[in-house]
């Protein structure tokens, strides 16, 4: 079986309502077919894709080229503050973060500025190539489009895009945070508890004697190729009752980590994986 790995999620215009759980193909308006084409495929591919299979597609997306004409746009003073502040940041840089720092550095900046950065830094460092190449591949690929991207703009944008993007090491640390944090345990999907109750029939199956009251637990899993396996299993009361305390056990087990590290001064990265509440 192939080991599961984060594929990069292409371009998309919602970026409020963007996951990457699982292998989601709702809410792509131009790109689901790439990303179904690498589930259908996926033992066939290599755990990694270049940038470049992204890129010859993003650069076709005109909302994708609309976004990046936001990030040429800042001025230099914003672009100066934003990417001071980015290359200063001391822990991990997770979406939330990135926001609260876009906002600071960048007055009224509409909240794609800060999904582009993100996408692209995610893609990047997911990607088969090396932050160089991914970024030379996406300049290679604007430069054929100079009525849109004048040679100055692309210049531009290739020395915007290694700033904000490449340099920072906040971002690296939080992709190694989200790589270590999937490097273990299958992803799940959906986990419930289904109460129910089954009647008992006399023998001519006419008449209700009694009912039977079952819970069943349902846990549904994300396989390395995106599809779901659902495992299901009865749950005694006393069952019930030990899996919540297992469970309860689980959070004071956490909140003492976390205090441990915070006394200590070691960061706490969000990501996906996490218990955090976002």
């Amino acid at each position: 079986m192939s080991t599961p790995v984060r594929v990069p999620v292409p371009y998309r215009e919602s970026y409020a309502k963007e996951s990457t759980r699982g292998f989601p193909l709702k809410g792509f308006p131009v790109y689901s077919n790439i990303q179904m084409a690498r589930e259908r495929i996926f033992p066939l591919l290599p755990n990694k894709l270049p940038f470049s299979f992204y890129a010859q597609r993003l650069v076709e997306d005109a909302k994708f080229r609309a976004d990046l004409r936001q990030l040429s746009d800042l001025t230099p003073e914003q672009f100066d503050q934003l990417s001071s502040a980015l290359a200063a940041y001391p822990t991990f840089l997770n979406k939330q973060v990135l926001g609260e720092l876009v906002g600071n550095s960048v007055p009224n900046a509409d909240a794609r500025l800060t999904g582009l950065i993100w996408r692209l830094n995610q893609m990047m460092r997911a990607s088969a190539e090396s932050l160089t190449d991914a970024l030379q591949s996406l300049i290679s690929l604007l430069s054929g489009k100079s009525d849109e991207f004048p040679k100055a703009t692309v210049d531009l944008l290739k020395v915007r895009i290694q700033a904000l993007i490449l340099n920072p090491v906040g971002f690296s640390r939080q992709s190694k945070a989200e790589i270590l944090s999937e490097a273990t345990g299958a992803e799940l999907a959906e986990i419930r508890v289904i109460c129910d109750i089954r009647p008992v029939f006399d023998i001519e199956r006419k008449t209700v004697e009694g009912a039977v009251a079952i819970s069943t637990l349902l846990v549904e899993l994300y396989e390395p190729d995106g599809s779901i396996k659902a495992v299901e299993c009865r749950l005694t009361e006393i069952q019930l009752n030990r899996l919540a305390k297992r469970i309860t056990e689980a959070q004071g087990k956490l909140a003492a980590i976390k205090d441990l590290l915070k006394q200590k001064g070691i960061p706490l990265a969000i990501t996906d994986s996490t218990t955090e509440n976002r």
